[in-house]
């Protein structure tokens, strides 16, 4: 995959057109890939499903549907691993966050893999349609203050452009044969998507469906109720409904504009309603707005099938609407608007850009302090008593966060086990499999292993500083190992870095209680690795790395 940069002047064509055609840029870089998708659509059509699981919709069956119908299958990216290399690519989902500056995340609404055989002039249609009516408009916008300044100063800069609503949802067309008008390349209805803001899409193919049979529109029964939806002629390329497609199809195809077939002409510009037929190479990609108004014809050539992608991202900040079509209702949990990943992946975060440039910048500002790694949590360790060396108050190893982010822990401590006991640090158990983790005194304090802390710690609290304990003294700086014990009044906090040595060591005071709160704060833009300790493995849901707001509370957003 191959990531595209999309221009400024490249925004504002997608803004006023409705469409943009990255024909300079190939998506997909690598030919062997185009060749395996090519073979995994193959194989998808035949039922074959590397995954196991069968895609949500799947619109042509080998053997029983017609030969020359158009092939689909929505959400092949849960049936084929290949298929979803290229759908949940950040490279696809990178393209949403580009065009929409106010989305910090993008998501897979659905995808389509289309698949048009040669010589299928007839059946190969796919009316002619807007997304937002079966995706976008299945979710509202989670406004937000930040979304509404940057939407606002888009709009201003790009000539009044509209970018608070219907800027929501986009969709991604990857070419993997050379399309063109000839093999059934997608075609688009230049600018519709400033008309269809504030039109009805039926309404208005019911205008040129007048046109082409000389009914009246407001009794043309065949358009209305969703009859003129692009699965028509997919699902029954011989049907009464499939040939109205066509129809309106081929008197679209037939035109180079469409702006004389409406009945009400407000609004229309001049170059407004032409009929794009892009040529986009295999590899390349063609974006379009969920307002645009498109299709295709049937595939001419003789030899030379037509294989898409299309990939229908929607922003992040959304939730269901009340009532969602059968489509997307089935992914809705009962009094949940909530969108699930499982269901609706993450694919691009603007957080993992972003935080590349905040971390360059403040690693360069404070002596060269690598943020880019290990700075994904800390722990905040509040007093509740007054707290000191003589009650027990948390100590910390100064600087020792800097060897941590390379060092093992378990083998620092070992060096030090071996100082108190004179033993070989390689062959002394005690300090191996986690053994030495700050729960063995408290799970268990009369035990071996307990006994093994309690030297360590009180090792450790007898000293300054432990520089001279360790084998290798590559990289420790004169002040670095200093062993710190702060003074906490109560209701005041310390904060630890997460690769900070620390501890404590008993209560040696006679009246002094040492309570205390530590909350250990995470990024909220971490998602599991795939097998989490006991700890946190019990919260994972099987297929999803995702963390649940139940089990793990958003406390503080910068939006706020």
């Amino acid at each position: 995959m191959n990531k595209i940069n999309i221009s400024d002047s490249d925004r504002a064509f997608f803004y006023e057109n409705g469409y943009l055609v990255l024909s300079d840029q190939p998506l997909i870089k690598d030919q062997k890939l185009i060749e395996q998708l090519k073979a995994r659509f193959e194989k998808c059509f035949r039922g074959e499903f590397s995954t196991g699981i069968y895609p949500d919709e799947w619109h042509w069956r080998e053997g029983i549907s017609h030969p020359e119908a158009v092939k689909e299958i929505c959400n092949a990216w849960k049936s084929d691993d290949v298929i979803a290399k290229v759908v949940l690519s950040s490279e696809v989902g990178s393209l949403g966050g580009q065009l929409y500056p106010h989305w910090q995340k993008s998501r897979v609404a659905q995808d389509d893999i289309i698949w048009k055989v040669p010589q299928s002039p007839n059946k190969g249609h796919i009316g002619y349609h807007v997304d937002s009516a079966y995706i976008s408009r299945q979710f509202r916008v989670l406004h937000t203050e930040k979304r509404k300044n940057i939407t606002d100063q888009l709009s201003a800069r790009y000539s009044g452009y509209d970018l608070s609503t219907d800027s929501d949802s986009i969709t991604v067309w990857i070419a993997l044969d050379d399309a063109d008008e000839a093999n059934g390349v997608v075609e688009y209805v230049k600018k519709s998507h400033h008309l269809f803001a504030k039109r009805n899409v039926d309404r208005f193919l019911g205008d040129i469906l007048e046109k082409t049979d000389g009914s009246s529109a407001n009794n043309n029964k065949s358009k209305k109720n969703g009859n003129l939806n692009f699965h028509t002629a997919c699902n029954d390329p011989d049907s009464e409904k499939a040939a109205i497609v066509k129809r309106l199809n081929n008197f679209i195809r037939s035109r180079s504009s469409l702006s004389d077939t409406v009945h009400n002409t407000s609004g229309i510009e001049s170059d407004m309603l032409e009929v794009i037929r892009p040529v986009v190479p295999a590899g390349h990609c063609v974006i379009h707005h969920q307002n645009t108004l498109h299709g295709s014809g049937g595939n001419l050539s003789l030899d030379r099938h037509r294989r898409a992608i299309a990939v229908h991202l929607i922003d992040r900040e959304v939730e269901y609407i009340d009532n969602p079509n059968y489509i997307y209702v089935r992914y809705k949990l009962n009094g949940s608007r909530q969108l699930r990943d499982e269901f609706f992946p993450i694919t691009w975060i603007l957080h993992t850009e972003k935080r590349k440039n905040i971390t360059d910048q403040l690693s360069a500002r404070y002596s060269g302090y690598d943020l880019s790694t290990d700075s994904d949590s800390i722990t905040v360790w509040i007093a509740l008593d007054d707290a000191d060396e003589a009650n027990g108050v948390v100590e910390y190893v100064k600087k020792s966060h800097h060897l941590f982010a390379k060092r093992n822990v378990d083998r620092f401590l070992g060096d030090i086990l071996e100082k108190t006991d004179g033993s070989s640090a390689n062959n002394n158990k005690s300090k191996k499999n986690g053994n030495l983790n700050f729960h063995t005194a408290c799970n268990d304090p009369d035990s071996e292993k307990a006994a093994i802390v309690k030297r360590l710690n009180n090792f450790i609290r007898s000293r300054s500083s432990l520089s001279d304990t360790v084998h290798n003294t590559s990289g420790i700086e004169s002040d670095m190992l200093e062993v710190i014990r702060p003074v906490v009044p109560a209701g005041h906090c310390v904060i630890h870095h997460q690769n900070t040595l620390h501890g404590s060591g008993g209560n040696l005071s006679l009246d002094r209680h040492r309570r205390a709160i530590a909350v250990h704060l995470i990024d909220g833009e971490v998602e599991y690795i795939d097998n989490p300790n006991y700890i946190y493995g019990r919260y994972k849901l099987n297929g999803s790395r995702q963390l649940r707001d139940e089990f793990f509370p958003i406390t503080w957003s910068k939006q706020s």
